[in-house]
């Protein structure tokens, strides 16, 4: 499922309810226009999903000058980063790890969610920026402007 906060969502195009930002299921990322801000906050992302929300950001900085695009992982989806499930989820960890290179996005893991499933900060890529709380990051790019599409 996927939602879309932002000053340029149209209420009539993603109904709202009062406890969440406006839901938008397969809203691709590359509509959110390239002038905006965004950060994708996700929490247990399916592999799939995450592809096509990296190849959104990838076409969203093709049609512009975007400003890169900060994932926040906060859940499960965190396992799919490691060295241990590398070769199971290397489409993933190497279209990040370019993008990433590129300016495209920034991939940032909760360290919190990391002690939780038991994942070592060794166990992730060196292009991986760890943050000390994924839901504290989102709110803190949240307040400096950006807006918030959250994959869960």
């Amino acid at each position: 499922m996927l939602w879309y906060q932002g000053q340029n969502t149209v209420a009539s195009e993603l109904p709202a309810t009062a406890s969440s930002p406006a839901q938008s299921p397969g809203f691709p990322l590359s509509s959110v226009p390239s002038s905006s801000r965004v950060v994708v906050d996700s929490a247990n992302t399916k592999v799939e999903e995450l592809l096509q929300l990296l190849n959104d950001a990838s076409q969203r900085a093709a049609n512009a000058s975007a400003s890169p695009v900060p994932f926040v992982l906060h859940g499960e989806e965190i396992r799919y980063f490691t060295r241990q499930q590398f070769e199971a989820h290397r489409e993933l960890v190497d279209l990040a790890a370019e993008l990433d290179a590129s300016m495209v996005v920034e991939v940032k893991a909760c360290r919190t969610t990391m002690q939780m499933l038991g994942i070592e900060d060794s166990d992730l890529p060196g292009f991986v920026e760890l943050v000390p709380y994924g839901p504290d990051e989102v709110e803190r790019l949240g307040s400096e402007g950006y807006d918030i599409y959250t994959a869960f």
